[in-house]
């Protein structure tokens, strides 16, 4: 079989579960990664034969996408932030939205370098460790520490801080029953893309991500989808030292509610849309005292 081929059988096989252009983005993308071969240099090469290895993984990735498994668990890693991060079912894959929340967190630190800046960073909910290593890698001098309640996501995390080689601090807690670890005005910036979705927008969501996403990175109650955030911000009213900012990721229909439980809590709101135009990144500021 060539690259053509499966290209095409790919493309074809996966047209009516995905639809056309996803199924053919599919298809390229996986081409890309088993034959070390990128898309441009992919029209040039359409009748070049696959060897039998290749050929067998990339039937075994399109049996895999067949059964609603994503791509990236499939090939085992996901890009995020121009990097690669190993990932698999215990973890999110990371989504471009948190490269805007990311981005957000440094371009406030660019603008403070002629103060002190950021001493030390708390990323909550840890997952494939995309965050903390990237802000790590973008601000060596900083302390960045990352808290999450999964044993599973802390070992994937870990794989991916000794991989990018950086000197991320990974620390099992639950926010929900309070972390202990950190004291009073230790923290200059908070960061956080908590469980979000409550259980009514299931039904809006696609298969691949209800099937083999964790739940417990996802989903929060329909009685209190706030409760993640209301955490954080009771801890950072103790560990963020004045003028010291929480950055969230949140739900496109919290905008409103997050600026008011912000302002509830003592901290000045700042709303922000993400490149499609929703709700998606709140900041707290906490106003001196």
């Amino acid at each position: 079989m060539t690259i053509g081929e499966i290209e095409q059988k790919i493309a074809t096989e996966l047209a009516d579960q995905y639809g056309e252009n996803e199924a053919q983005s599919l298809a390229r993308v996986a081409i890309e990664d088993v034959c070390d071969i990128r898309f441009t240099a992919q029209m040039g090469q359409r009748s070049t034969p696959l060897s039998h290895e290749q050929e067998q993984l990339l039937l075994k990735v399109l049996d895999g996408l067949k059964q609603n498994t994503p791509l990236q668990y499939l090939l085992g890693f996901a890009d995020f932030y121009g990097l690669r991060f190993k990932v698999a079912p215990g973890v999110l894959i990371p989504r471009p939205e948190t490269e805007e929340l990311v981005d957000w967190v440094l371009s406030d630190i660019a603008l403070q370098r002629n103060q002190e800046g950021a001493r030390r960073i708390l990323d909550i909910g840890t997952g494939s460790g995309c965050i903390p290593i990237i802000l790590k890698k973008k601000l060596p001098n900083t302390e960045v520490i990352s808290v999450d309640v999964s044993e599973e996501a802390l070992r994937i995390a870990s794989s991916n801080v000794v991989f990018h080689d950086v000197d991320v601090r990974l620390v099992k807690g639950d926010v929900l029953n309070e972390l202990s670890d950190f004291q009073k005005d230790t923290v200059d910036i908070i960061i956080s893309n908590p469980p979000y979705i409550t259980s009514a927008e299931k039904a809006q969501m696609h298969a691949n991500v209800l099937q083999n996403e964790p739940s417990l990175a996802l989903f929060v109650p329909d009685e209190d989808p706030l409760i993640f955030y209301r955490k954080i911000l009771i801890l950072a009213q103790t560990c963020l030292v004045p003028d010291g900012s929480v950055y969230f990721e949140i739900n496109s229909l919290m905008g409103e509610p997050m600026l008011a439980l912000i302002s509830e809590y003592g901290f000045a709101g700042d709303l922000r849309k993400d490149i499609n135009g929703a709700d998606r990144m709140v900041k707290a500021r906490r106003l001196p005292q």
